[in-house]
């Protein structure tokens, strides 16, 4: 589409307040840990990397990160016209296309300084037109970077030639910080990690149990909000679950639309409905199939699309044979709140146990997945309908180390007698340390397995039972070490570091 350049230099200059020498609102806004990670590759960025996209779901805070980015470079001292905002979601410059915004932006060859093209939403362009010229506009100056953000995992990206990092929502810390309910909190004690809980005293479990009950309200209203960075600045709950709705509505329709040319999305929004509305895992695609009379090949193709939406997280399945039943998939949405404004639950939530049970769920899974991003992780097939079992390979001096998880967070308290998948699981992959993460706070401390049957075997395993609140707010604080560790060179392993 034909634009007048002055009208698309108008609407830039309005997008690029910095030009004008003043400062963006939304920069004063938290920041958070995936900030340092995005400078951390600013200042390493090579000839051969000079691309990176920060791709997660709609919502939790991607254009503010862009903003904050520029504040930054600013701080470091580049010039603020060697740095240019680009919000697709502004129809002006989403129709101009990139040639005509880059003839509109005060870019130099062969500049003093690196030069920077933030675009924001990316995938709203053609990434197949897109992306040829950007390679050409960056060989043309070596000096030249690009930042970008999608709302959609997009293939193209996955190249060496890209720098890729997964925003994921606030976590449970950084709702309290946005929130600043963390002001009228007293801290909790400090835990580098969770294998030091083995180490406690029955004292020091029963304080932190005790300090952590000012924490379950604002747990509580983390679970019905969620972690989308607009969500938690609503001005009620109502509000905020309506914010929610809109998002998942804008990429079920005008995302999707413009990436996957899908013709009927009303079969996506059910089958992401019929998602929200289970309370039992893995899921039953076969089930799925039957209820909403879809084909299977439909369905699995649109799963996959929901995966690359970031609206859920798919955790595949092993068996005791090591077969992979990728079918019996647990999928978990992106966010503990997405249900419940989709279902417009209200503080109802709260009354529903299994929906508050799987919601908590939820919520430990993408903290789980956030802090242990780049490891291999499965879930072993369970022996009881509420019993989960999650196990993950990390990197250890040796050899890798299997770690298992059992979630509990239907019934509480939780003794050996529900815990036989976990006992099998650690068993058959000679797991040596498992944590069970439980509903109440007070289920908390090492478990004692005694043997039932005089020629009964038992893994050799240390367990520890941690409540999901604390399992949260620990993992969150991990995780901004583990990227303080990541952007100072640290060459230890996080991961092995947290469990």
């Amino acid at each position: 589409m034909n634009l007048n350049k002055e009208t698309i230099i108008q609407v830039l200059r309005q997008s690029n307040l910095w030009w004008r020498h003043e400062r963006d609102a939304e920069t004063l806004l938290m920041s958070r840990a995936v900030l340092e990670a995005v400078m951390a590759w600013v200042i390493q960025s090579v000839a051969a990397q000079r691309l990176l996209c920060v791709h997660g779901a709609r919502g939790i805070g991607k254009s503010t990160l862009l903003k904050q980015c520029v504040a930054r470079l600013l701080q470091t001292g580049v010039p603020p016209e060697y740095v240019m905002y680009v919000n697709l979601d502004l129809s002006v410059l989403r129709f101009a296309g990139l040639d005509a915004v880059l003839q509109a932006g005060r870019y130099q060859d062969a500049a003093a300084q690196v030069q920077y093209l933030l675009l924001d939403e990316l995938q709203l362009w053609s990434i197949d037109e897109v992306l040829p010229k950007l390679h050409a506009w960056l060989d043309q100056d070596k000096t030249r970077r690009v930042i970008c953000t999608a709302s959609i995992r997009l293939p193209a990206f996955d190249t060496p030639t890209f720098k890729t990092l997964h925003m994921h929502g606030l976590s449970l810390t950084e709702y309290l910080a946005a929130q600043q309910a963390a002001h009228d909190l007293a801290p909790l004690p400090a835990l580098p990690a969770m294998k030091s809980l083995f180490k406690w005293s029955n004292d020091a479990f029963e304080q932190v149990t005790a300090q952590a009950a000012a924490y379950e309200p604002h747990f509580y209203n983390y679970l019905q909000r969620g972690g989308f960075y607009r969500t938690q600045a609503a001005l009620s709950l109502a509000q905020a679950q309506e914010m929610m709705r809109a998002v998942i509505d804008k990429l079920l329709k005008q995302d999707t639309s413009q990436f996957a040319r899908t013709r009927h999305l009303a079969e996506l929004e059910r089958i992401f409905l019929y998602l929200c509305e289970q309370k039992t895992t893995p899921l039953d695609v076969l089930d799925l199939c039957s209820q909403l009379q879809i084909k299977r090949p439909t369905v699995s193709a649109y799963l996959e699309l929901l995966t690359a939406l970031h609206l859920v997280t798919p955790l595949s399945a092993q068996t005791d044979s090591n077969d992979v039943q990728r079918e019996r998939r647990h999928l978990y949405l992106a966010d503990a709140a997405m249900a419940s404004a989709m279902l417009m639950k209200g503080n109802t939530l709260l009354e529903d146990a299994d929906a508050l049970a799987v919601a908590t769920e939820t919520a430990v899974f993408q903290h789980w997945v956030a802090q242990f991003s780049n490891v291999q992780k499965w879930y072993y097939r369970s022996l009881a309908k509420e019993e989960r079992v999650w196990l993950m390979n990390i990197e250890s001096q040796t050899k890798p180390l299997t770690v298992a998880f059992g979630i509990h967070c239907h019934a509480s308290p939780v003794n050996e007698s529900k815990l036989k998948t976990l006992l099998k699981a650690c068993q058959h992959h000679q797991v040596k340390r498992a944590y069970v993460i439980t509903k109440d706070l007070d289920d908390i401390g090492p478990l004692v397995i005694h043997k039932r049957r005089k020629n009964a075997t038992l893994p050799d395993v240390e367990l520890m039972r941690i409540p999901a609140l604390l399992f949260c707010y620990w993992i969150a604080l991990q995780m901004v070490n583990t990227t303080t560790q990541r952007s100072s060179h640290d060459t230890k392993t996080p991961a092995t570091q947290s469990v």
